[in-house]
């Protein structure tokens, strides 16, 4: 008996140019989040955050945070600790 190439190789082949482009634009987004996320980070050590300058935080907090700011609570911002 003699084999022949099947079809489904052939198939694999012509998708590799599409994942290596799948794995360009996925490492082009996460070097655009690593490049965009400091630029976020309004906030530094030893700032209180309140209703007056929630905006500062509004990126990095969840809506239920941002409506405990808007009812009242404040956030110090402390130095990073690894915990």
């Amino acid at each position: 008996m003699h084999y022949t190439e099947s079809r489904p190789t052939r198939v694999m082949e012509d998708t590799m140019p599409l994942r290596r482009q799948f794995a360009a634009l996925c490492s082009a987004l996460a070097l655009t989040a690593l490049a965009v996320a400091p630029a976020l980070a309004d906030v530094a050590t030893g700032d209180v955050i309140n209703k007056d300058n929630k905006d500062k935080v509004s990126d990095l907090v969840s809506p239920g945070v941002m409506w405990c700011i808007d009812h009242g609570m404040t956030m110090k911002i402390a130095p990073y600790q690894k915990m």
